[in-house]
């Protein structure tokens, strides 16, 4: 019995570099960093008054709470990418959780 080989050779060239992913990862974080903010400005923005429920976004009073939400620079390695919505309003922690605020 004689055995046959063959020899395969390719010159394969993939569609995209590991490069071109990790780039299309960060815009990918960045859209959807972009499209939490925007979400977040949304549900806020319900005229005061009446007061919000308990359970449900506060509404508006001085827009000082929607303008405080923002995304940071996505950072990261090929392993890891790190994007954050951050809202910088000193009583928007007390809102989430319910502390009653002063006034």
């Amino acid at each position: 019995m004689t055995r046959k080989a063959a020899k395969v050779t390719t010159n394969f060239q993939p569609v995209e570099t590991g490069d071109q992913i990790n780039d299309q990862l960060f815009r990918l974080m960045n859209k959807i960093q972009t499209r939490l903010q925007i979400d977040m400005k949304l549900r806020i923005n319900a005229a005061f008054p009446p007061p919000s429920d308990p359970e449900t976004p506060p509404h508006k009073r001085t827009g000082n709470l929607g303008r405080s939400i923002r995304t940071t620079r996505v950072k990261g390695s090929k392993n890891r990418k790190v994007g954050m919505v951050v809202i910088d309003a000193p009583y928007a922690r007390s809102l989430e959780f319910g502390a009653d605020l002063p006034g």
